[in-house]
């Protein structure tokens, strides 16, 4: 027979385990909810750089397009909202979005990839991604080096993966992967 003392313990755990539950759940949507840089979703005019390759990505999160005759390659997608800006910059410098047959994401964070999801459904390019960053852009952040302080974002399927010093031939073009230092968990180590 339960006791009022007992009753009352358990009504206390009860409370407790719930402030608990209630402080942790607002911790992860605090972290989540962190502001966006204001850079980093003002738009910037966009320029052509040299020959065949255009600048389309805001005032601090770079985005580029590279004309081809074969279509186009849209290296970064950036923020989620993002792909309108960048979508507005391709065709302001005249060129069609869906012409866009290839999205290359220079890393896997959430300023760099998070757009991508968008930019495949709308343009149906494939995404290729570095070799350390496919199961990151996959789950959508949840499996980076970083941890549980990055940003999640809408996970896309990687149609292809580049491996260091082998190429990806397109249109053309000869796609190498190269070291980002500072992006990946096996740059950390030194590989």
């Amino acid at each position: 027979m339960k006791t009022l003392a007992s009753t009352r313990c358990n009504t206390a755990r009860r409370i407790i385990r719930h402030i608990g539950w209630s402080f942790l759940v607002l911790m992860v949507l605090a972290q989540r909810a962190w502001p966006v840089p204001k850079d980093w979703t003002e738009a910037q005019k966009p320029f052509q750089i040299a020959d065949n390759l255009y600048y389309v990505g805001s005032r601090d999160l770079a985005a580029y397009l590279v004309v081809t005759p074969k279509g186009n390659i849209l290296l970064n997608a950036n923020l989620a909202s993002s792909p309108p800006q960048i979508r507005a910059s391709v065709r302001e410098l005249g060129f069609h979005w869906r012409d866009t047959k290839i999205l290359l994401l220079s890393q896997a964070h959430y300023d760099h990839a998070a757009g991508a999801a968008e930019i495949v459904q709308e343009t149906g390019a494939r995404l290729m991604v570095m070799d350390g960053d496919a199961q990151v852009v996959e789950t959508g952040d949840a499996h980076d080096f970083g941890g549980p302080d990055l940003r999640p974002y809408t996970p896309v399927h990687v149609d292809e993966v580049l491996h260091e010093a082998r190429w990806s031939a397109w249109a053309g073009w000869r796609l190498q992967r190269t070291g980002l230092q500072g992006t990946r968990a096996d740059a950390r180590r030194g590989r």
